[in-house]
């Protein structure tokens, strides 16, 4: 989805570990943004692919990771920092 940028970046947030993946691309379509939610979600999705795949492969290690009662997750969004699409990592 990238036009010619990435941006990498780890920062701690209140939630623990913030590692972020930012594009300068258009962001997402709404249809990946929903599909992306169902995966997270365990709803049964129509159009599998080895995206969707993937996401509920980054999704179930993020969500092995636990510390005081909290919970790794990932966060697919159009919140680029450079104007794009943003994959979030959180790990506690």
């Amino acid at each position: 989805y990238t036009q010619n940028q990435i941006l990498i970046s780890i920062t701690e947030c209140e939630q623990g570990l913030n590692i972020s993946i930012d594009d300068n691309g258009a962001g997402y379509p709404d249809v990946v943004l929903e599909r992306f939610n169902s995966v997270k979600s365990g709803q049964e999705i129509e159009l599998v692919s080895s995206q969707t795949i993937g996401w509920l492969y980054c999704e179930k290690i993020a969500s092995q990771h636990r510390n005081q009662g909290r919970i790794g997750e990932t966060v697919l969004s159009n919140k680029s920092l450079i104007g794009g699409g943003r994959l979030k990592i959180i790990l506690p």
